[in-house]
């Protein structure tokens, strides 16, 4: 019989993507046994038995401890990540900061750096970046890939920073090529607000939904979208952005040259001065977060942001119907009413689906979720078989 490649090369895809699978099962914690992998994959315990082999052979996972059971006999034994497996960089890239982790599969964080400064030019920040992932390996990592997430516009195909605005002038940063040849790694990039998606949709609050949009919200509004547990970009590799959605054409002019963007009525900036204004203080943000039960004018600022967010958001809720709407960056720190108010808002107001709430939630890694997003973009190639 002649020999078929594309069948060949269909087995191991296959194979690869129920390694990817079993490795995504365990690393996130919804299945330990074999029994439950098995029931969870729709393969027999022979075959969860041998894929499990196959990677505890290779160091991904090991056994741990014996599966709990009422049922008399036999107990089986569990699996979990192995310490041998391979970690991962996740490196946040922001206006004012850089951060970069080091992490497991799981995404516990083992090692991380910050730097925080105005930076000079691209030489000091791509200086600083080499610097910030050499400080968190330590020597003998087994390292599987840097991910990184990074403000917008980021071409996530070819690795490249553009031209985000505020970066002091910095554009064209091909921070994929400079990690590639100083790790000799994979590295995979994206926009922060994608990668904390990905971070919340694997991990976090955004677990078990299909659908989920994330804002973040800082010097600039950001997003982030997953559709069918899929990170959704256009066909050049860009991110979705809800700053630049106008929700008044005859507002304020916008620095990306059009009037009434999202971003220009609720940025930091914006806020900031409109708490300072109301309050007659000169605060950090989260003290007027505490403050804003006790003094109605900065109530009313905070209100009012929760409106023009609401226009904003249910722009894409009225499109995309997602489950899950994650509010991070700066919005961690506000207090847990205004998410309830904001998803009354959009639950009152959204055309369809009525019958189900779109949850308004705060990410289970708070501050976090950007950069450990940055490690999912390369733990996620390991769950889709990718890296295998």
């Amino acid at each position: 019989m002649p020999h078929n490649k594309k069948m060949d090369l269909s087995r191991e895809d296959l194979r690869k993507h129920n390694r990817g699978r079993l490795l995504k099962l365990i690393a996130t914690g919804m299945s330990l046994s074999r029994s439950d992998l098995a029931a969870n994959m729709g393969l027999t315990k022979t075959a969860i038995t041998h894929i499990a082999n196959e990677m505890i052979e290779l160091g991904y996972v090991e056994e741990a401890g014996k599966e709990e059971s009422s049922r008399p006999g036999r107990k089986n034994i569990g699996l979990d990540i192995s310490e041998k497996a391979p970690k991962s960089v996740g490196l946040l890239i922001m206006r004012d900061y850089i951060r970069a982790v080091l992490c497991d599969m799981k995404l516990n964080i083992l090692k991380d750096v910050s730097v925080y400064r105005e930076w000079a030019d691209k030489e000091e920040l791509t200086g600083e970046i080499l610097s910030a992932v050499r400080k968190v390996l330590p020597e003998g990592t087994r390292l599987g890939g840097i991910g990184v997430a990074s403000i917008g516009p980021i071409d996530t195909k070819e690795g490249v920073i553009k031209k985000p605005l505020f970066f002091h002038g910095i554009q064209d940063v091909h921070v994929g090529e400079l990690l590639e040849e100083e790790f000799e790694v994979p590295v995979f990039c994206d926009n922060d607000n994608q990668s904390a998606a990905l971070a919340e949709h694997l991990f976090g609050n955004a677990r078990g939904y299909e659908d989920v949009l994330m804002v973040g919200m800082g010097r600039g509004v950001g997003s982030g979208i997953i559709i069918h547990g899929e990170r959704f970009s256009g066909h050049d590799g860009y991110a979705p952005e809800i700053g630049h959605v106008s929700i008044d054409k005859d507002g304020p002019m916008c620095t990306c040259g059009r009037r009434g963007c999202l971003e220009t009525y609720v940025n930091s900036t914006t806020n900031m001065r409109n708490m300072r204004d109301a309050s007659g203080r000169e605060l950090k943000f989260k003290e007027y977060c505490r403050l804003s039960s006790e003094l109605p004018p900065l109530d009313a600022v905070f209100l009012d942001i929760v409106e023009k967010l609401s226009v904003g958001i249910l722009n894409l809720v009225n499109l995309l119907n997602p489950e899950v709407v994650i509010l991070g960056h700066g919005a961690v720190d506000c207090p847990d009413r205004y998410f309830k108010l904001l998803e009354d808002n959009i639950h009152e107001r959204k055309f369809s689906n009525k019958d189900k709430r779109t949850l308004v939630l705060k990410p289970f890694f708070g501050k976090d979720a950007h950069v450990l997003g940055g490690a999912c973009n390369v733990i996620s190639r390991y769950f889709n078989g990718e890296l295998l």
